[in-house]
């Protein structure tokens, strides 16, 4: 059994479609996850019919990665896991993106870039049409380097505390492992929400900073990529 196996094949499927390439891949590309929620669904106004055909893609390709790196417990084999999922990833994409159509494309460009906001101020894209100077560059970079800094010791922190648990035994049963998941899971419970919202004052306050670096001018052209700002309906309890 690998440490935490289930947990590092949740964290590469919800990442994995922005993964970090030179170049970037389209800032479109980057927030095709966010179509996995009926609600961006619902803002694109995608039909039934393409709404359907887009979680079947998704769940499609969740289930290729499960197989992908089903029994693989090497570095090797889930590198070159990796890199078989890495095409079906490519392949994945390249036929969401061809079901919406230029507007509705435009609107997830614009979805992706309010959802993550400054981390994406230094995409080329970006870059070129908020027309940035090496000098603002320079200070965009520090900014956000500073709030990565505070999100890795943060993970370094929870990682230290989750494997403080004690682990199954070499060739244990499967209620032994299964109590260990659970033992993970409810640690994990303890402290995401109150991370989550650590890690959303920290996103609020690298936002406030890097917007300060932009002239009049080129906030104002960052408003206009954001687009309409998106609402998410408040669940009821």
């Amino acid at each position: 059994m690998r440490l935490h196996g289930a947990l590092a094949l949740l964290l590469l499927l919800l990442t994995a479609f922005a993964r970090p390439q030179t170049p970037p891949p389209p800032i479109e590309r980057i927030g095709l996850t966010l179509l996995t929620s009926p609600e961006i669904r619902k803002e694109l106004k995608l039909s039934k019919e393409v709404s359907a055909q887009v979680e079947a893609e998704f769940k499609a390709y969740v289930e290729k990665a499960q197989s992908l790196f089903q029994g693989k417990t090497t570095q090797a084999e889930q590198k070159a896991a990796l890199g078989e999922l890495r095409k079906v990833q490519d392949a994945t994409a390249s036929r969401i993106l061809g079901k919406l159509t230029p507007s509705q494309r435009l609107r997830l460009r614009q979805l992706t870039l309010q959802s993550q906001s400054v981390l994406l101020i230094l995409h080329p894209e970006v870059v070129k049409e908020l027309g940035l100077t090496s000098q603002q560059i320079g200070k965009l970079k520090g900014i956000r380097e500073k709030a990565e800094a505070k999100v890795r010791e943060l993970e370094m922190r929870r990682r230290s505390q989750l494997e403080a648990v004690p682990k199954p035994r070499q060739g244990a049963g499967q209620k032994e492992v299964q109590d260990y998941n659970q033992r993970i899971q409810a640690e994990i419970k303890s402290f995401a929400a109150t991370d989550q919202k650590q890690i959303q004052s920290w996103s609020k306050e690298a936002e406030r900073d890097s917007l300060a670096v932009l002239t009049p001018a080129q906030r104002k052209k960052w408003d206009q990529m954001l687009g309409p700002r998106f609402q998410r309906q408040e669940t009821k309890p």
